[in-house]
């Protein structure tokens, strides 16, 4: 069996800014191998001697004849916040005596661990379901050792999640991302595909150019997969309703205009 690598950042926190988007970085031994070669040159090119991260400013036209795929998955931060949990009430509607320990109000320690929970089995579980769905889809005859930068929760409980989504895949969690240029590589790419997506608008007028490594990156996308098929679709929107449907046009039809 076929062995590949993934590797998977975000950017965005769950629960401030407009998106949380992860990145998942598909490359062979091989291909990774010359990933470490042209990471090594575009830290050169970009002044940069330790740990390289997305920047705007950036060039990373290396990278536009790297054989790599990728898959995106995305959380609109309000969609979480808006939702109507009952533990979340249940809490807020304690009297505030009950939430005080040693002359300490402790109701938002407590909010904000349990919106952590909540984010991480209900959410960040369908981005690494769809992704491992999307994975056996494309690949069916691969098999994937997957390196994760340390998440926005306890390492443990992200392990939990994956190995209940699909325990035959490894999984490694990176907890230094200087140490892994894998993780680099991805925290690039969702830096990029965040910037694509914030000013889908300009590139759509025009106002806007797109070089070729965002090209590149564009042409991983794929919409309208069918309902039964949703985690095709790339950027994969977790949680997807009816009222996304106009942004999810802007980004095919920004692929149409960049076909190759």
């Amino acid at each position: 069996m076929v062995q590949k690598f993934v590797f998977s950042d975000e950017t965005g926190h769950w629960n401030e800014g407009e998106c949380y988007i992860r990145s998942w970085i598909i490359v062979s031994e091989d291909d990774y191998l010359m990933l470490k070669n042209k990471m090594n040159l575009c830290k050169k090119i970009n002044n940069v001697k330790g740990e390289i991260k997305f920047g705007e400013g950036h060039d990373y036209s290396l990278f536009e004849d790297l054989n790599f795929n990728a898959y995106f998955t995305l959380t609109f931060c309000n969609d979480f916040k808006s939702r109507n949990f009952n533990l979340i009430n249940q809490i807020n509607s304690q009297d505030i005596s009950s939430l005080t320990i040693n002359n300490r109000n402790i109701k938002e320690k407590i909010l904000n661990t349990l919106k952590n929970s909540l984010f991480l089995n209900i959410y960040e579980f369908f981005h690494i379901k769809n992704t491992i769905l999307f994975l056996q889809n494309k690949y069916p005859s691969e098999n994937f050792i997957f390196f994760i930068d340390s998440p926005q929760c306890q390492n443990n409980d992200w392990k939990d999640i994956f190995q209940e989504v699909y325990s035959e895949f490894k999984l490694k969690i990176i907890n230094r991302s200087e140490d892994e240029i894998g993780i680099q590589f991805a925290d690039i790419l969702a830096g990029n595909v965040k910037k694509i997506l914030r000013n889908i608008d300009s590139y759509l007028s025009g106002s806007k150019i797109l070089n070729n490594f965002d090209k590149k990156i564009i042409s991983n996308f794929s919409q309208s997969n069918g309902g039964s098929s949703a985690f095709l679709n790339n950027p994969q929107i977790v949680m997807w309703k009816p009222e996304h449907q106009s942004f999810v046009d802007k980004i095919i039809t920004l692929k149409e205009s960049h076909n190759e």
